[in-house]
């Protein structure tokens, strides 16, 4: 059983070097039956990597008007030869345990079903916090990050994603979906259109009617439609502390990359009905999990499991009560850019709100 880590690559502007793809080099190079796939767009190719016979590099200028992930992904899956693909991006910091672990973990998902597959949650780091160590995440650094958010503090981590790119999947399986969808360019959208086209063959309960909704909150008891389906498939792994850290950086809305953001929403949307409307659907055996009542009281009874209490730790649900939420401007700016619709849906709430508590005044 091999992996082949697929990593796409773009310098941003941001960056003066190559450290973010190095660092994610250099936590990753070395585990037995792996190898690496760098698949870098920049206009110039990156330099001071490492090399290795279990390294394969290959350097294309992206010709198009904006990146795509996509694209990049798909141009590295056709080097690989091996039995599973790791998907990883170079803004992660990497649990060591996990990695070491892929390998077992993907003979149990051969075992099981050629569709079987595995995803994990990332947390994104705050902008104050930085890491001494950025190569790998110890145990301790595990258990520190876990611990904040379940919490419901917010000076560690910033946001928590359990639906990510982080994927284990089979390679001839991939092969077969046709990989990621290229007509997603820039920001967002190609890799939760992928996830949930392997969801779809590899259930776990019934599809909801709302599948191709889409709310993302900052706290994930809150999601609808598929982010709450796809729940299942990564909360448990944060509770194993297999899961990743993303490292802070700027996201500038002026960048084209990132003013994709909204296009691919839209085309998110139709694509994902599209789907429920032609009914690809495979039937799985494991066990459905009811999450159109009962979503809230599983996340409460996984976090009992596997002893963390809601009344101790809220994160999941909301912050801890004495916690001052910071609301930055330029991420006020960015909403009404990006989603000018719930901004002023927010707004209009926050006057009533305020109404509400004039009147209800003694």
């Amino acid at each position: 059983m091999n992996i082949s880590f697929i990593v796409p690559y773009s310098q941003r502007s941001f960056e003066k070097n190559n450290n973010r793809l190095l660092s994610v080099i250099t936590a990753i190079n070395g585990i037995p039956q792996t190898d690496i796939i760098i698949f870098d767009s920049s206009p110039k190719p990156a330099n001071n990597l490492p090399h290795s016979n279990n390294i394969i590099y290959i350097h294309s200028p992206f010709k198009g008007k904006v990146y795509s992930p996509a694209f990049a992904r798909n141009q590295a899956v056709k080097l690989s030869k091996s039995d599973y693909l790791f998907f990883i991006d170079v803004d992660l910091i990497v649990p060591s345990v996990l990695l070491n672990k892929l390998v077992s973990i993907a003979e149990r998902l051969m075992s099981r079903s050629i569709t079987a597959f595995e995803m994990y949650p990332c947390f994104y780091l705050t902008k104050e916090t930085v890491f001494n160590n950025e190569k790998h995440l110890t145990k301790p650094k595990l258990i520190e990050c876990l611990d904040s958010f379940m919490k419901g503090k917010n000076d560690i981590i910033e946001n928590i994603a359990l639906i990510t790119s982080c994927l284990l999947i089979n390679r001839q399986w991939f092969k077969q979906l046709k990989g990621f969808d290229e007509t997603f360019i820039g920001h967002g959208g190609e890799d939760l259109e992928l996830i949930c086209r392997l969801t779809l063959h590899y259930q776990k309960g019934e599809i909801p009617i709302d599948f191709s909704h889409d709310k993302k909150t900052i706290h994930p008891a809150n999601y609808e439609g598929f982010r709450r389906y796809l729940t299942q498939y990564s909360l448990e792994h944060l509770f194993e502390f297999n899961f990743f850290i993303h490292k802070w950086h700027p996201r500038p809305l002026t960048h084209k990359y990132h003013r994709q953001r909204k296009v691919n929403e839209t085309l998110l949307q139709e694509k994902l009905q599209t789907l429920i409307n032609t009914q690809c659907i495979a039937i799985s055996s494991d066990q459905p999990i009811s999450l159109n009542k009962g979503y809230r009281n599983w996340i409460q009874s996984l976090q009992q499991k596997y002893n963390w209490p809601l009344q101790t730790y809220p994160g999941l649900f909301h912050w801890q009560q004495d916690i001052v939420i910071k609301r930055y401007f330029w991420r006020k700016c960015r909403k009404l850019y990006v989603k000018p619709r719930l901004f002023f849906i927010d707004l209009i709430k926050k006057q009533v709100y305020k109404f509400s508590q004039k009147i209800n005044r003694p």
